[in-house]
Parts: C-alpha cells; sequence; structure tokens
C-alpha cells in the first residue's frame, strides 16, 4: 500500500547507514507505519539502545511507553520479534 511505501521510504532516510537484520527492520519500518516518522524519531532512549545491539533494553522502552497503553497487543507483538531476533538471519 502507499503507506506502507511512505514508511518504507521514511526507515531507508532515518537508517541510511545502518544495517539491520531483517526482524528488526520490519519491526522499525511498522513502528515508523503506526507512529509516524516524526513520533517514531521521538524514541530516543530506544533507538539509542537499538543502534548500541542492546536489543532487551530497547524493548523494554517500548513497553514504557503511551504507546503501549494505547495499543497493548501491537506492540507485544513488536517485542516479542525483538526479542527472538537471534533467531533470525539477515
Amino acid at each position: 500500500t502507499e503507506d506502507f511505501n511512505i514508511a518504507l521510504k521514511h526507515y531507508k532516510k532515518i537508517f541510511s547507514r545502518t544495517k539491520h537484520k531483517q526482524n528488526i527492520q520490519e519491526v522499525l519500518i511498522e513502528m515508523i507505519y503506526q507512529l509516524g516518522p516524526n513520533k517514531f524519531l521521538m524514541f530516543k532512549k530506544f533507538n539509542k539502545l537499538l543502534s548500541q545491539n542492546l536489543v532487551y533494553l530497547a524493548s523494554l522502552e517500548m513497553i514504557d511507553s503511551l504507546w503501549y497503553n494505547q495499543t497493548p497487543k501491537r506492540v507485544e507483538g513488536l517485542v516479542s520479534i525483538l526479542l527472538n531476533y537471534k533467531n533470525v538471519k539477515k
């Protein structure tokens, strides 16, 4: 869809110098899709932890958010994907 393509474009712009495993890419694109790029960029601590490969701590930042309070099942699904990232090949 057009909205997905817009989220993908923003992902590529935001992370132009970063290579993520496929499942982490999918989570980030989904976050951008749901939140919009501006609100996604407000997850500064999440993004910093993820850039340091501290995926577990980054996922805790997702849970400790207004976004989680609004859509807990959706966020839990994304957290689950992040926490299982080591099982997914690039």
